[in-house]
């Protein structure tokens, strides 16, 4: 009888290496298709960084040329504003008036088109 019991035992051990060697098989199959999906994974993390790169440049590039021109236009302005204060100065002294009576009409052509508009509601 004890035989019988030690093949029975050797026939369970046989059946359960079976099913774990099948497990190991699927673990490894499974392990294989994630160190391929790392090295994708890689890969892309790479080709994400240079392109971060090239763009961080394109960047502190656009970010100087922003300056500059912010630079520029406070030139430009102080520029227009010295011409404007003496172009005020030279207007004051030739003839003021005719500025202020223009300065008038145009109220006036202000005053007549708001007076149209509110006669229409």
């Amino acid at each position: 009888m004890e035989d019988e019991e030690m093949m029975e035992a050797a026939a369970e051990l046989g059946a359960d290496s079976v099913d774990e060697a099948v497990a190991a098989e699927v673990l490894h199959e499974d392990a294989v298709e994630k160190a391929e999906a790392a090295v994708a994974l890689r890969a892309a993390a790479d080709e994400l960084e240079a392109e971060a790169i090239v763009e961080e440049a394109a960047a502190e590039e656009l970010a100087d040329e922003a300056v500059t021109d912010a630079e520029l236009a406070m030139l430009l302005a102080d520029a227009a504003e010295s011409d404007d204060e003496g172009d005020a100065a030279a207007g004051d002294d030739e003839g003021g008036e005719d500025a202020t009576s223009t300065g008038d009409e145009t109220t006036s052509a202000g005053d007549d088109a708001q007076g149209d508009e509110g006669s229409t509601e």
